[in-house]
């Protein structure tokens, strides 16, 4: 006898309990034998790799109101490794809602009710540090980049201009610029940014007229903003050139430290420095809210002198002398609930009151142009860049991690795209020339 079709053993098929959970994880249970499976919502019946035969089969589903992705399980969605409670992993429970039931050969069970507390078991976790690619944006012959901001969470916009001063408004999207319209004819922009409200942020210099500020709201167009007390004292000294956005308004700082809010359609609040500060086109602003900003004031690229750090909380105004650290650039990280400072050596540090902590071990061994927040399933942490192609990521609880395809520029700005990143800045010298890149994983 020969056989010309011969079927395969059935999967076996489970009605599971209805639920309407973001996760499901699944136990399965074989004498001494225990599998595990992940499922983003309602997981599919029939059971990946667990057959007819396999019964008797003690299967244990759980409810989980934790989105798959922040459980942070490799292999999910799908099998899971088990692994030993001694072992490092991620436990399987508690849960919000369990259902238990036993398969025999000869009954299916029915699903009961089952305990919600832990399950004892262990899955291995996902690894923290993943392979970061950086590929070139292609950018139009002689277009060096002005202002880079997140647009939404698929694309950034990036400004360009040329030696003829024309700007270019480009939207960045999979590793491709996009371009469009200019927005705002004869404008030589300085910073852009999108606020939490939808509002659309941009700071620019006219030039012969001075300083100016523009905002656009969901479904406008732009409208120029009324110069700032700082603004209306003209001159290039006066130009906006650092901005941060908040619901319902922006906080700014000029070339000579002034810092400034507009909220409600209106300045009402100006906070100078405590010294004059000469002109400077280095500095770096990060606001958490409307009462909440931090400011690196105004500075010179290789400047020995002490640098003051800013921290603006609701009245009160905490400016910090740093002589040994010297910060460069500050970001508002959400993920860690915390400020990130940049230094000129390549370290980060948590802002806290009065000084700065280190935050990861390793340091880049060269200046930090950018900190921006990086989270990958359960790890939540920075990626960070600088001069030299310097790429770093850091995840609180994982620690440090060297990225194996990093930048091949020195990076001057880097922005959040939803789970990708684009960085924009110059080649080494002595060519210099204005380069882009898309990151991702």
């Amino acid at each position: 006898m020969s056989c010309v079709a011969c079927s395969t053993e059935d999967l076996l098929g489970v009605e599971l309990p209805a639920d309407d959970s973001p996760t499901t994880i699944v136990i399965a249970r074989r004498g001494e034998s225990v599998e595990a499976f992940a499922f983003e919502g309602a997981p599919p019946s029939p059971l990946p790799g667990l057959r007819i035969s396999d019964a008797p089969l003690e299967l244990t589903v759980l409810g989980m109101d934790t989105p798959l992705i922040d459980l942070g399980l490799a292999g999910a969605p799908g099998a899971l490794t088990v692994v030993s409670p001694a072992s490092a992993g991620v436990p399987l429970g508690p849960a919000q809602r369990a259902w238990a039931r036993t398969i025999t050969v000869d009954d299916a069970g029915a699903w009961a009710s089952a305990s919600a507390a832990d399950t004892g078991l262990r899955a291995a976790e996902a690894p923290a540090c993943r392979p970061l690619v950086a590929r070139d944006v292609p950018l139009p012959p002689g277009a060096e980049p002005r202002a880079l901001y997140t647009r939404d969470d698929e694309s950034a916009t990036l400004i360009t201009e040329d030696a003829q001063k024309r700007s270019q408004w480009h939207r960045v999207r999979a590793g491709v610029a996009e371009p469009g319209p200019d927005e705002l004819p004869g404008l030589s922009v300085r910073a852009g940014a999108f606020g939490p409200d939808g509002a659309e942020w941009i700071a620019g210099f006219r030039e012969g007229i001075g300083p100016e500020l523009w905002r656009r709201l969901p479904g406008a167009t732009f409208v120029r903003v009324p110069d700032s007390p700082g603004m209306a004292a003209g001159g290039e000294d006066a130009e906006v050139r650092w901005i941060s956005a908040f619901d319902g308004g922006l906080w700014v700082i000029d070339r000579v430290g002034i810092v400034e809010r507009y909220r409600g359609d209106a300045w009402d609040r100006y906070i100078a420095p405590a010294e004059p500060i000469p002109s400077r086109v280095f500095a770096s602003i990060a606001a958490r809210g409307a009462d909440d900003v931090a400011v690196i004031l105004p500075f010179t690229f290789d400047g020995g002198e002490p640098r003051h750090l800013v921290h603006v909380r609701g009245s009160t105004v905490t400016s910090i002398e740093l002589g040994d650290v010297y910060p460069h650039t500050v970001s508002w990280i959400e993920a860690l609930d915390s400020y990130i400072v940049g230094s000129e050596v390549g370290q980060i540090y948590r802002l806290g009151p009065q000084q700065l902590t280190d935050v990861a071990l390793g340091v880049m061994g060269s200046k930090v142009f950018a900190v921006r927040q990086a989270v990958h399933g359960r790890w939540r942490g920075v990626l960070y860049v600088g001069l030299s192609g310097f790429l770093r990521e850091y995840y609180e609880g994982a620690g440090y991690c060297l990225t194996s395809k990093g930048l091949t520029f020195n990076a001057a700005d880097l922005v959040n795209v939803g789970p990708a990143w684009v960085a924009s800045g110059w080649a080494q010298p002595p060519s210099r020339r204005p380069l882009v890149s898309w990151i991702e994983r």
